[in-house]
């Protein structure tokens, strides 16, 4: 892959489209620890659904950072393609990234978080928990939608995120134009962590939405991330994770799914290193 003039960012916003558990939190972590790159607020912004606020937050960074949204659901999003493009009219360079991991694999860690934390689709028994995690996976029609957009796209595979670290971001300072990343962290450790109960579980899920909803994102953030806060709602490794399997039906399912995205990935862009792969946007060629 060329290497591009280290003088200029190549982009004005990047955008991480998830899924969750892909190691969004991981690439998010890292990205906004860079200087030359900048989330204003916090992880899940979804600026994009304002392309007026992110026309704003690039022309206020200029050539200093390169705007930073991490959105794990951006990808089930049928209005993120007309709004890249929207983005793209307005000016914005935008490098669009899908974390890809293999669909069984993504939907048992799914199972397992939403178990371990009490979320609200675990209420109501396996198959209903089960129902929800497919309901949110990657679907091929998805991930050709975002193929489409009318952007750069950079698909990086899990296993090559975590395993090798320092691949991705060598290529993601290539690509984007940015100083040489630090040396890279270790791969992230799934901390156990269990819901205390249900009910005080569902307390903390609903206090964070209404606090989005009142724009508190900062104080969110610290929230999030002070251990005395999730002490009260969690027990760190406090008993054994419950067994997670699923149907028939939804193994055969998923692994049609991840079939047909793989397919989408390789026949729509280039492998630049073992599981990572670029598509650049037509306008682009």
């Amino acid at each position: 892959m060329p290497r591009p003039n280290r003088n200029a960012l190549a982009y004005d916003y990047l955008l991480v489209v998830g899924p969750g558990r892909s190691g969004s939190t991981f690439l998010y972590d890292i990205l906004n620890r860079h200087r030359q790159f900048e989330a204003p607020r916090i992880k899940e912004g979804y600026y994009y659904r304002r392309p007026a606020k992110v026309v704003r937050l690039c022309s206020r960074l200029g050539k200093s950072a390169i705007l930073l949204d991490v959105a794990n659901l951006a990808y089930l999003d049928s209005t993120l393609p007309p709004r890249i493009a929207t983005l793209g009219k307005r000016g914005v360079r935008t490098l669009v990234v899908i974390l890809y991991r293999d669909h069984r694999e993504r939907a048992l860690s799914m199972l397992a978080y939403r178990k371990s934390r009490g979320e609200f689709s675990a209420w109501f028994g396996d198959a209903n928990l089960e129902r929800a995690v497919v309901r949110d996976g990657l679907e091929p029609n998805l991930m050709a939608s975002i193929y489409g957009v009318e952007a750069d796209v950079l698909t990086v595979s899990f296993p090559t995120l975590v395993g090798e670290t320092a691949v991705v971001l060598r290529i993601l300072a290539d690509l984007c134009g940015t100083t040489a990343f630090r040396q890279a962290p270790r791969p992230p450790l799934n901390d156990s962590a269990y819901a205390r109960s249900v009910a005080l579980s569902a307390v903390g899920k609903l206090a964070a939405l209404a606090m989005r909803r009142m724009q508190l994102y900062r104080t969110l953030e610290w929230l999030k991330r002070s251990r005395r806060i999730n002490a009260v709602f969690f027990r760190q490794g406090a008993s054994v994770p419950q067994e997670c399997r699923l149907s028939a039906e939804a193994e055969n399912l998923l692994a049609d799914w991840a079939h047909a995205c793989r397919d989408t990935i390789e026949r729509s862009s280039e492998c630049v290193e073992r599981g990572v792969w670029l598509k650049r946007a037509t306008a682009s060629d």
